[in-house]
């Protein structure tokens, strides 16, 4: 049984004062929109002072009133029917200046989950690809679109970046179709599919991602002044929407992506994001734990109900196929596992391609998601360990090192036992490139080492780019480790 979730009710803090316009409703409540199940569900919009709004949903008899407030401002909140649907929704507003009421009605609503996607290029791109990058798997996700029309909905956020707060932004829910598919988040799109075919009730994604902004850009100026010192916020200021044209100001995509939206009931949030921020691996993990902490604060959720599930940034170039900016990056993503509380990682490390930054494999992503939420979130038994395997006992002997490895049933190296990516160094800390093999018991890689008579130290896929593939025998990836803490 799931929690009762208490998201809404929170004071709307940035002014939207009415100047004799239309009653109107927040752009996220539109006709074809998914409203969270066991929730309290706000719903707000703007009027002339004094208003009276009442709201009736065609799932209850009870009626629900609010009166707009001095700023313009009103705001219900009211229980989400069972999953499923279609049901409807209508506000009604008596405006102390005019005769008579202005009816708004909401069709085609659907109840279920809702999840809120957001990040950089890789989780913008959509099933369509970019220009020569493809997806794997987007054409059949795109011709069978239709299938979900009830069951996947779409909410795709395209609004600019702003230096001060907006309280609305122009868009509209659509539901699961070919056009709708194709041009929105391959990754939120195949994890809608994941989690509406396993629990059998609808997915709405809200995709609020932009290709290359980096993480202050989603965030308040305040709240990365709470996690980092004076010197390094100068160094994060400085970055002025000057980096190829993308988004690297302060707050500059929270002031129009993510303030407007906030406290619309959700489940949690997906995050991929790093390779913009990929040199400041010496902070990342608090700039991500403080914008976990300040978006679940907006969600009126300060007990962090709300999960939060990331990816790790892909192997990749990165200007030196052999530097160690990934692994190190990658490092303080995971460490933000035990600063980020209900947090989630999504592993990326067999799934990326040295010459391009956008790799094909979103599906697998998804499905790791799926696998955290189904299993963590929802409570489902699938059978399987939750999260990646790790590295456990290490055992050096001469030119040979044996590691056995944790939260698996058993490992896979692809259609063969023979390992990749593995290096040993002895106390001259020089590494050197070593085959490994798994064991019989399906859990213990032990490394041939020869190169190194007397090893001290194991690195695995601790490159930009290495041709790793090490994974648990259910596609989950080993990330990059080491046991070494030398420069």
């Amino acid at each position: 049984m799931l929690l009762l979730l208490t998201l809404g009710c929170m004071a709307r803090t940035a002014s939207h004062p009415y100047e004799g316009g239309t009653f109107k409703i927040a752009s996220i409540f539109s006709d074809n929109m998914v409203i969270q199940r066991d929730a309290f569900v706000p719903i707000w919009g703007w009027g002339e002072r004094g208003t009276k709004v009442t709201l009736t949903a065609s799932w209850t008899k009870k009626k629900y009133t609010s009166t707009v407030t001095d700023n313009g401002e009103w705001l219900v909140a009211i229980p989400s029917p069972e999953a499923g649907g279609p049901y409807s929704i209508t506000i009604s507003a008596s405006e102390p200046s005019k005769k008579g009421s202005t009816d708004i009605t909401i069709d085609d609503v659907m109840c279920g989950e809702v999840w809120i996607c957001s990040g950089q290029s890789n989780m913008d791109i959509p099933l369509r690809g970019y220009g020569f990058q493809y997806v794997e798997g987007a054409q059949d996700a795109v011709m069978d679109s239709p299938q979900y029309a009830d069951r996947i909905r779409i909410f795709k956020i395209n609004a600019d970046t702003t230096t001060i707060l907006h309280e609305d932004c122009e868009a509209h829910w659509a539901k699961s179709s070919p056009a709708a598919a194709a041009d929105v988040s391959a990754l939120g799109y195949y994890f809608a599919r994941r989690i509406t075919n396993s629990l059998g009730v609808p997915v709405g994604i809200i995709v609020n991602a932009w290709g290359g902004s980096m993480i202050e850009a989603w965030m308040p100026r305040e709240t990365i002044r709470e996690v980092v010192d004076e010197q390094t916020f100068k160094v994060i200021d400085s970055r002025r929407n000057v980096k190829d044209g993308y988004p690297t100001e302060v707050a500059s995509c929270y002031n129009s992506r993510m303030f407007p939206i906030r406290e619309y009931a959700a489940r949690g949030f997906l995050w991929y994001q790093g390779c913009g921020n990929i040199d400041d691996a010496a902070y990342y993990k608090d700039l991500m734990t403080a914008m976990a902490k300040r978006w679940r604060s907006d969600w009126s959720d300060p007990e962090a109900k709300m999960p939060f599930m990331f990816v790790t940034i892909a192997p990749y170039d990165y200007g030196y196929s052999q530097g160690t900016k990934r692994p190190l990056f990658v490092e303080g993503q995971l460490k933000a596992l035990e600063t980020i509380p209900n947090s989630y990682a999504a592993i990326s490390e067999t799934y990326g391609m040295e010459t391009c930054i956008h790799p094909p494999y979103k599906q697998q992503l998804a499905d790791q998601f799926a696998l955290e939420a189904l299993s963590q979130v929802y409570g489902l038994d699938l059978g399987i360990c939750h999260g990646y395997p790790k590295p456990g006992a290490i055992n050096y002997e001469s030119g040979k090192v044996t590691i056995k490895f944790e939260n698996a049933l058993g490992l896979g190296g692809y259609e063969t036992r023979e390992v990749r990516g593995f290096e040993v160094a002895g106390n001259d800390r020089v590494f050197h490139p070593c085959t490994g093999r798994i064991q019989d018991d399906g859990l213990t890689v032990v490394l041939d080492c020869s190169d190194v008579p007397s090893p001290v130290a194991v690195r695995y896929s601790f490159h930009n780019y290495v041709d790793s593939n090490l994974r648990s025998s259910f596609g989950v990836p080993v990330p990059p480790f080491r046991t070494d803490s030398w420069e």
